[in-house]
């Protein structure tokens, strides 16, 4: 089928929030980031362009399928919407990029390309593709490879390399970020949420705990945790059975941080209410705060160069290239 061109507006900046969000009042149907035909273009950069349909397969591979059976359609429709606007921002990047390797001429050679194929393949089950692009196929697994090998090389290029610091730069480093000196503690955690909006009655929350202890109990008496935090849980963790993956110490609710730092590791622990809802918290690992060695803190500095050497790229790039996007989104301007 034809790309369906639509009106596009030249964009200059990165960040963009989607428009449009729809409601359905089918229930068996989750609201969608927005109602357009599958072929629409919604942002151009340097001639190559993204379509709302390969926006939503992307945002389904982020989130990683369908949404949770019971989490509410206001709070899908949010984060799904946040998964849509990075997926926009990842891809104008890419693109920028891409446009100026082509116009130095840079691309990796063919047979490390194959070589990547090749290795990426080995680790491929039916159960966990070797790519979240896999099942469009072998070639757009290869044209990613591609392009990845293309933003090395050039980043390798143009990017300063970062200079190993002195201890007396080290030093400096930790005078202005001395948080830097301590690694948090840390614990692998799952869970089970039902949300408590604000404003909700004491017998509702009565009513909302009550219901999840039957949960913990069943899951003390042996049901499986994954499975019933993809049907009773109501947050994205549901799509990965309950997994938050790692949580870091003092970046999140002290009452659900708390949970997670003192009950036994393994354990199903007691009912939690955080400032969101309620929890059922299972530690699957955890270690203690420490502090942090010296290789560990040369490497946030190697990141925070890096990142910073990025973002200065490109907003020399942004000049250079020409960026429109669809009537459909609007930019917004970052701090």
């Amino acid at each position: 089928m034809m790309q369906k061109k639509i009106p596009i507006c030249l964009f200059t900046l990165f960040s963009l929030i989607v428009l449009g969000c729809s409601r359905n009042n089918n229930n068996t149907e989750h609201p969608k980031v927005m109602q357009l035909d599958p072929d629409e273009i919604l942002i151009s950069v340097d001639g190559n362009d993204l379509t709302y349909g390969q926006a939503l397969r992307q945002v389904e591979a982020r989130l990683g399928g369908p949404p949770p059976q019971a989490m509410d359609p206001e709070r899908i429709a949010m984060i799904e919407r946040r998964a849509f606007n990075a997926v926009i921002d990842d891809f104008i990047r890419r693109e920028l990029l891409l446009a100026e390797a082509r116009r130095l001429g840079i691309a990796p050679e063919k047979e490390n390309v194959e070589h990547a194929l090749r290795e990426i393949e080995k680790t491929a089950t039916d159960d966990k593709p070797a790519s979240s692009l896999y099942y469009e196929g072998h070639d757009a697994l290869r044209r990613e490879i591609h392009a990845g090998l293309t933003i090395d090389t050039l980043l390798a290029q143009k990017l300063p390399p970062f200079q190993q610091p002195t201890d007396a730069e080290i030093k400096t480093y930790l005078e202005e970020k001395p948080a830097l000196r301590i690694m948090p503690a840390r614990a692998n955690v799952r869970h089970i949420f039902v949300a408590v909006p604000p404003q909700t009655s004491k017998e509702r929350i009565a009513k909302l705990k009550s219901h999840l202890e039957n949960t913990r109990q069943q899951l003390q008496e042996g049901a499986d945790f994954a499975q019933t935090a993809s049907l009773v849980s109501q947050d994205n963790s549901a799509r990965r059975g309950g997994n938050l993956g790692v949580i870091v110490r003092g970046r999140g609710d002290a009452r659900f941080e708390e949970a997670v730092f003192t009950q036994p590791v393994g354990e199903i622990g007691p009912i939690v209410r955080s400032g969101d809802g309620l929890h059922i918290i299972q530690v699957l690992e955890r270690t203690e705060e420490r502090p942090a060695t010296q290789e560990e803190i040369i490497a946030h500095m190697q990141r925070s160069h890096r990142a910073e050497a990025l973002r200065a790229y490109l907003r020399e790039l942004m000049p250079k290239t020409e960026i429109r996007h669809s009537p459909f989104i609007q930019p917004i301007t970052q701090p």
